[in-house]
């Protein structure tokens, strides 16, 4: 009888240990699976068709507290895709949507990415370029190479009224940019005002 017993408990623990290595490559033969949604697997595919020019996650939104130099990268919709690319490429290739951007969230660029950029948006019309506003780059008399509109908005009231008004398609004013204009026209030279900004004065 008890042979018997010893027989079965041995047969047993063979059945056991026979089993547990079966578990054991199976699991090591086992590829693991991987979630779909797990940052890992995710494509850098670019939704352009160029690579270099998209990062999968789009980590790179504009930073306002940043000073950015050539080789940072920052995400951009253009055209309601999402595009990252390094500033220096975004200059390079497409500084009317970055020049948009960075009129937005106002922030740092390093000296020469400034120059940079400033020759590139100086050939696109000037059309294009009416949201910087006051930020705008202009010929104007007192100077001799270009300057922000602000300048001698804020310098030369008079003497930049009588410009804008030949020129209202280069330089976009807001609502309360042209009545802080027209009131500093009329405090120093009222007659320098067209009757309708006159009048306008006299209402407010």
């Amino acid at each position: 009888m008890s042979t018997v017993w010893k027989e079965q408990t041995m047969g047993n623990s063979a059945t056991t240990r026979n089993r547990s290595y079966r578990n054991q490559r199976s699991f090591y033969n086992t590829k693991p699976i991987l979630d779909k949604n797990s940052t890992d697997t995710q494509s850098s595919t670019s939704t352009n068709g160029d690579s270099k020019d998209h990062i999968a996650l789009h980590d790179f939104p504009p930073q306002v507290d940043k000073i950015y130099s050539s080789n940072n990268l920052m995400t951009i919709r253009v055209e309601s895709k999402l595009v990252t690319r390094s500033i220096g490429e975004w200059i390079a290739k497409d500084p009317l949507s970055f020049a948009q951007v960075r009129n937005k969230y106002d922030f740092e660029l390093e000296p020469h990415l400034n120059r940079v950029l400033f020759e590139r948006m100086r050939r696109i019309p000037n059309k294009q370029k009416q949201f910087l506003g006051l930020k705008l780059n202009i010929d104007f008399p007192k100077y001799s190479e270009p300057i922000p509109a602000s300048i001698p908005y804020k310098r030369y009231p008079v003497e930049f009224y009588m410009w804008w008004l030949e020129n209202k398609d280069a330089v976009k004013l807001s609502f309360k940019e042209k009545l802080e204009l027209l009131n500093k026209v009329n405090m120093l030279n009222k007659d320098a005002l067209l009757p309708q900004h006159f009048a306008l004065m006299n209402r407010i």
